[in-house]
């Protein structure tokens, strides 16, 4: 954006000079030993928090206003921009004041308490144990500088802070993703899910709730999701909502596996054990739980054998399209890991045999039936 505004200035005879101000780091600044950019975000971490970051700059004593002769401007009210019939945005006044205030008074309320307990309490939504000032931070009204700074006076207390600390630094791993990867809301940063059969709903677009579609567990595409945060959410930014949609997808930097799908049931019982927050009724029987087990799996038989068949007749009686090869690759190709031999201690993983891509073949129509019946 910066950019654009001084490419745009200089062809209209106009001064700009743009500041560092959003971030601890400029993305170009941080590179790995090869030159690259980071990839894996503990590294990423290491080489950034060692380097020394400003503290935050004091407001002007004085601000220069327009220059005179300028025509009459709008109040803002006449724009209406605020949503009326419906308001839709009641809950989110009630949950967020805009402004630089609002933001430090936040973050000296969550320095008083929940920043000591931040590494447990961030895990249990039923606790106001998050800090609540990414809005913030992704407006510009309270920066990076003043919270890391700010840390500085209740660090050693616990592992809160320092957990919080690592935090701000997912952040700038996210913008250190965007700035090499502009296109990082469309596309995937692993090519190898281009071909992973994600699923779109008829309809599913920027107004579907990704959470009423459970749409890592069912294997929606991320994307119906990182549109539904960018059109709800406040604090949605260009980097954290695409690279943290990625990440939990699979397809993104330092990802976690996408197979690893989290039982609700489980997760409730650890961090929300008196149902306060409550988890949906759905989630409570074992025979819904039981049909996202069964579609997980048809899931990867889909993309194991779509991806790398070994009996193309078969696969394309299952509609499923080839990858060109008849040698099926190792099942942890689908799981998105780096298994080459400097990963695996120098042994090579063995293709799976004909016999048994066959049978993956072979149940896919099983398992998509029994994905069917009641869901």
């Amino acid at each position: 954006m910066d950019t654009a505004v001084k490419d745009w200035a200089a062809d209209n005879y106009v001064h700009a000079e743009s500041f560092q101000a959003s971030l601890l780091h400029e993305p170009w600044t941080v590179r790995t030993g090869a030159g690259g950019p980071y990839r894996v975000f503990t590294p990423f971490w290491r080489a950034l928090s060692a380097q020394d970051f400003r503290g935050p700059l004091d407001a002007p004593a004085k601000a220069d206003g327009p220059p005179s002769g300028l025509p009459p401007g709008d109040d803002l009210e006449s724009w209406n921009l605020l949503p009326t019939k419906p308001d839709w945005s009641a809950g989110l006044a009630e949950a967020w004041t805009p402004g630089e205030a609002a933001g430090l008074s936040a973050l000296e309320d969550f320095l008083a308490g929940p920043v000591q307990d931040y590494d447990d309490g961030r895990d249990r939504p039923a606790k106001p144990g998050t800090s609540r000032l990414s809005p913030y931070l992704r407006w510009g009204h309270v920066s990076p500088f003043q919270i890391w700074h700010a840390l500085a006076g209740v660090r050693g207390k616990g592992p809160g802070p320092d957990v919080f600390g690592t935090e701000i630094g997912w952040r700038e791993f996210c913008w250190h993703q965007l700035f090499h990867n502009p296109d990082l809301a469309t596309r995937n940063l692993r090519p190898a899910f281009d071909s992973f059969p994600w699923e779109r709903p008829e309809g599913a677009g920027p107004r579907t709730p990704p959470v009423l579609r459970r749409s890592q567990n069912l294997g929606i595409h991320w994307r119906v999701g990182e549109e539904w945060f960018w059109e709800t959410l406040v604090d949605a930014d260009p980097a954290s909502n695409p690279a943290n949609w990625q990440w939990v997808a699979g397809s993104g930097a330092d990802a976690a596996p996408f197979f690893r799908i989290f039982n609700p049931q489980t997760q409730a019982k650890r961090f929300d054990p008196d149902g306060d927050y409550g988890v949906g009724g759905r989630w409570r029987s074992p025979a819904a739980w039981t049909r996202v087990r069964i579609r997980v799996i048809a899931i990867k038989l889909a993309y194991t054998a779509a991806n790398a068949p070994c009996c193309p007749s078969g696969a394309n009686r299952a509609g499923l399209r080839l990858a060109g090869h008849h040698q099926l690759r190792p099942m942890e190709a689908w799981m998105s890991q780096d298994l080459s031999p400097s990963r695996t201690g120098g042994r090579q993983l063995p293709a799976r045999t004909d016999v048994e891509a066959a049978l993956i073949i072979a149940l896919l129509p099983l398992m998509v039936g029994l994905v069917g019946i009641g869901a």
